[in-house]
């Protein structure tokens, strides 16, 4: 017996598709009905489904606001859209926000609409399934990450303690203090490792929040954290407009995204730093343009894409050092949230990066 629940305020449109379940459902089927969204929201949320099936207009809400609430609800049962032929671009749309299929009521029938309500219930029950997944991953790696770093605390502790001691019985040489030297630095390039492997892995898998995104704010946030955590004389040069669009996101991933692009250019320079970052709209795309130009040592271009493979490093830890991980953290959120990144650049003469996020509220 499948329960199911139908949203839909046409009486006629509800006995056309109560009549096509009854037909289609030949193990029997216990129907739920809604003539209102704030009512059948509420009653999803109060009860287990095996499927909703769902309009797009009601009298208590207009088609935008529909949407949108739909795009905010969080449920466990996969959701169908019942349309009309000239509102299928708005529930595609609404694929990209958990809503499982959709189906013109044009189109109703009692095979086509079983085979959609099957395909909908499998498929959620995979995205469930792998949620649970991740969100054991997410427990698995915040926990290996805390056990490392609380190891790793200890190990310049015990160098410490170990040469104050051996201080006070012996005079220490200066091969003696070159390697201590070398074990604080080996301990501290493990701690950046672990950090960056932590949100490698977590980037993707942990559940994170998307809201609006006010780019100006984000760039005034990034320059005062660029300013207070660098000693160097850098150059940090935002010629970005006061009035940039807004794009729809996780702000503390792009904050990561972008700090590492600039701290590439920081950390890849033989020069006193300078980043210049300029951004543009482009209204027929849908999407904004922002560059990170650095002066940094640059890049030939058969390494483009290797560059955003993880651990792929093209200088040794003796002339610059790092992670390996800080361009493929940038490419999994860009791929995140929807955009993509190119690059332009030429050995001594610094790199471009150029990042393309989809404008918010874009079809």
């Amino acid at each position: 017996m499948f329960k199911i629940l139908v949203i839909e305020d046409n009486a006629d449109h509800f006995a056309l598709i109560e009549n096509t379940l009854l037909t289609a459902f030949k193990e029997g089927v216990k129907l739920y009905h809604a003539i209102k969204l704030a009512q059948g929201i509420e009653t999803l949320e109060q009860q287990p489904f095996d499927i909703c099936l769902c309009d797009l207009k009601y009298p208590d809400s207009p088609l935008d606001k529909t949407v949108e609430k739909l795009k905010q609800l969080n449920s466990s049962v996969p959701i169908i859209i019942l349309t009309s032929l000239n509102s299928i671009e708005i529930a595609q749309d609404l694929l990209q926000h958990d809503i499982q299929d959709y189906l013109p009521k044009e189109e109703l029938s009692p095979t086509l609409l079983y085979r959609i309500c099957m395909h909908a219930i499998e498929r959620k029950q995979q995205q469930l399934a792998l949620e649970k997944r991740n969100e054991e991953m997410q427990t698995f790696c915040a926990s290996l990450s805390h056990d490392f770093k609380g190891y790793l605390r200890r190990i310049p502790q015990i160098a410490t303690l170990l040469r104050r001691d051996l201080s006070e019985h012996t005079t220490l040489s200066s091969k003696d203090l070159e390697r201590f030297s070398m074990l604080e630095n080996s301990t501290s390039a493990i701690r950046d490792l672990v950090d960056s492997l932590g949100k490698f892995l977590l980037i993707g898998h942990e559940e994170t929040k998307s809201e609006p995104i006010d780019l100006s704010a984000l760039f005034k946030k990034l320059e005062t954290l660029i300013i207070n955590t660098n000693e160097d004389n850098i150059q940090l040069k935002l010629d970005v407009a006061n009035n940039l669009p807004t794009v729809i996101g996780n702000m503390s991933q792009l904050i990561i995204l972008f700090h590492n692009l600039i701290s590439n250019g920081i950390k890849y320079n033989k020069n006193s730093p300078s980043i210049h970052i300029t951004s543009s709209i482009d209204k027929n795309q849908k999407q904004c343009k922002i560059l990170v130009k650095d002066n940094g040592i640059g890049i030939e271009k058969l390494y483009f894409q290797q560059i955003f493979s993880p651990f792929r490093r093209l200088h040794n830890n003796h002339e610059y050092k790092g992670t390996g991980l800080g361009l493929s953290i940038v490419k999994r959120i860009i791929e995140l949230h929807k955009g993509h990144i190119d690059i332009e650049s030429e050995p001594g003469k610094g790199s471009t990066f150029i990042v393309y996020l989809p404008l918010y509220n874009s079809p």
